[in-house]
């Protein structure tokens, strides 16, 4: 069984009231037991038990994008079966049989084979940690997330509307500082 101990950094400024930046980044360690579905590796547990080929995990979805899975069958490599029922939707014996059972795959958990995207807060800490951001540019988070959660229907309306209204938050609250800084909005 491997564990790990990622460590992940997260950008929230600390900014005093005078505008001096005390600190940006906070930690958070967390023991993770990803575990494995090969016996060799160790005992079969886990976050990846379920990829052992051994192990089956069929469901019920009662909706096109199986979010509503009032059904799951797990079958472990000695063959014993336990069965979850949502008891808020229960379906009936003639229900579970006639519906259909959808063996989980990857991309039942995942919704993606490769490729992260992540959210804006996540992306942020990622790239203030990394020195791309200047943390000492003021309030950049706070309003990089505002700007980054906004719908937008096309990329060139995101990417347009981003950057207009972060140049427009500085201009607005400290002309001085956006004249001084302006190629950190731009780039940010």
């Amino acid at each position: 069984m491997r564990n790990t101990l990622p460590l992940e950094l997260h950008a929230l400024p600390v900014i005093d009231r005078t505008g001096v930046v005390l600190g940006s980044l906070r930690q958070t360690r967390m023991l993770i037991n990803v575990g494995g579905g090969d016996p060799s590796n160790g005992p079969v547990a886990g976050i990846h038990w379920h990829m052992n080929v051994a192990n089956e995990i069929s469901f019920i979805a009662t909706d096109q994008q199986r979010q509503v899975i009032p059904w799951i069958r797990v079958k472990d490599r000695n063959g014993n079966v336990t069965e979850y029922v949502d008891r808020t939707r229960p379906l009936s014996a003639g229900q579970i049989a006639s519906a259909d059972k959808r063996r989980m795959d990857c991309i039942d958990c995942h919704n993606r084979p490769a490729h992260s995207y992540l959210s804006p807060d996540v992306a942020l800490d990622q790239s203030l940690s990394a020195g791309r951001l200047d943390p000492a540019l003021p309030y950049l988070k706070r309003q990089a997330v505002e700007v980054l959660n906004k719908p937008y229907r096309t990329e060139q309306e995101a990417l347009n509307t981003i950057a207009s209204d972060l140049d427009a938050f500085y201009h607005f609250n400290d002309h001085s500082a956006s004249r001084i800084i302006e190629h950190q909005i731009e780039s940010s």
